[in-house]
């Protein structure tokens, strides 16, 4: 999802497009269930810019002292947002293009961590490949290695989809 102003998700198609919810309450959202009860929160008008719409969701929504908040439900998936019960879609980064974020696009460090994880997958594949080749292993040692083999290609996979997703928003 596209992160504006450092701190907020937008949510599209909501009131006049200015509405916008804190990356935090978001994350800590419960995902739609229809047997759980929804999260309680508030909308406001953000007292800096005016024609901005803020949702904070709270465990306690009467602490919000804020003039004028509308206490509402809420719930998430990974795409939308709903409001007392209505579905609006989130702002998402199109495919390819990479988040502006207040530290620009350079890495906290200066790793590549795509070329890192298809290095550890090459090197991966010529163990195997050793290892198969061996006259000493055991086929029951070939199949052990070749099980374990599949299960960490798996969790490489995942790595590469979440590497994607941090630097490109792509799903």
């Amino acid at each position: 999802m596209a992160v504006t102003d450092h701190f907020y998700y937008q949510i599209e198609n909501h009131g006049t497009g200015n509405t916008y919810i804190f990356i935090v309450d978001y994350k800590t959202m419960k995902a739609y269930d229809g047997k759980d009860a929804p999260a309680v929160g508030v909308m406001y008008a953000d007292p800096l810019q005016p024609k901005r719409t803020i949702i904070r969701a709270f465990t306690d929504a009467s602490q919000m002292k804020e003039q004028g908040a509308e206490r509402i439900t809420l719930y998430r998936d990974d795409k939308n947002i709903y409001i007392n019960g209505v579905r609006f879609p989130m702002k998402r980064l199109q495919r390819g293009e990479q988040q502006q974020l207040w530290l620009g696009n350079t890495s906290l460090t200066n790793r590549d961590y795509e070329t890192e994880l298809e290095g550890v997958n090459d090197r991966i594949d010529v163990r195997v490949k050793e290892l198969s080749e061996n006259l000493f292993v055991s086929d029951a040692d070939k199949r052990d290695v070749t099980q374990y083999v599949n299960t960490i290609r798996k969790e490489i996979a995942w790595a590469r989809v979440d590497v994607r997703k941090l630097r490109y928003g792509d799903e």
